[in-house]
């Protein structure tokens, strides 16, 4: 991150999300997020009924375990300006839309995580 920080000439205490996203790259962080609401969606509209019941029984684990996969998903959504929007879709186990998530909301995202 160093020599990025040299090439760009900016200051040392700039924060990596910012030279990233000047680099056009993508924090770690946020390219899991992505992943995991694609691999959310996709369970949501899978024609298993064992898949779909996996993916209910998880959501309701998550209400009293912070240890499961939609926890951790849950969690993540925390700082999101429309958190509440995409945490009852969640909850009701319903598609999230992707083009809701723009660079202010990754951004965002990444408060939350640090």
């Amino acid at each position: 991150m160093t020599v990025l920080k040299r090439i760009l000439m900016v200051k040392d205490t700039t924060p990596s999300w910012c030279i990233m996203r000047e680099c056009g790259r993508e924090p770690l962080q946020f390219n899991w997020f992505r992943a995991a609401v694609r691999l959310y969606n996709a369970l949501t509209q899978n024609n298993s009924s064992t898949a779909r019941k996996f993916l209910q029984a998880d959501m309701q684990l998550s209400s009293r375990y912070d240890d499961c996969w939609s926890s951790h998903i849950l969690s993540a959504m925390n700082g999101l300006t429309q958190s509440y929007l995409f945490k009852e879709r969640l909850l009701k186990c319903e598609p999230v839309d992707l083009g809701l998530f723009v660079v202010g909301e990754a951004l965002g995202l990444l408060d939350t995580l640090f």
